[in-house]
């Protein structure tokens, strides 16, 4: 999915939740706003979330989400969204202001 049509399915998705699974220092140097942090390697922190929400899933370029998207596939999650263009990009979405923040709930 390219980032308008992610942006897009994410602003119109009620409860969605933005998953960044770039490393801690990747994500505390920049982040979008609302973001969960679980990076590719340690995906036992998967386990805690809820399978029922819909997830949108990105890394910086789209690998390590792709395998995420996997895995979580596997793990019986239903709704699962993969950025498959770079960070940068669905970043200058956000910039732009079309990637609205929000808490889960």
């Amino acid at each position: 999915m390219n980032s308008r049509e992610f942006v897009e399915l994410y602003n119109s998705t009620p409860f969605a939740i933005l998953l960044d699974v770039r490393t801690e220092k990747e994500f505390k140097l920049e982040a979008l706003k609302g973001a969960l942090n679980i990076p590719s390697t340690q995906l036992d922190e998967l386990k805690k979330l809820d399978k029922s929400k819909s997830y949108f899933i990105h890394c910086r370029m789209g690998g390590r989400s792709a395998m995420v998207s996997m895995i979580m596939a596997q793990e019986g999650f239903s709704h699962i969204y993969n950025l498959n263009e770079e960070f940068s990009k669905l970043q200058a979405q956000s910039i732009d202001g079309d990637l609205r923040a929000r808490k889960a709930s």
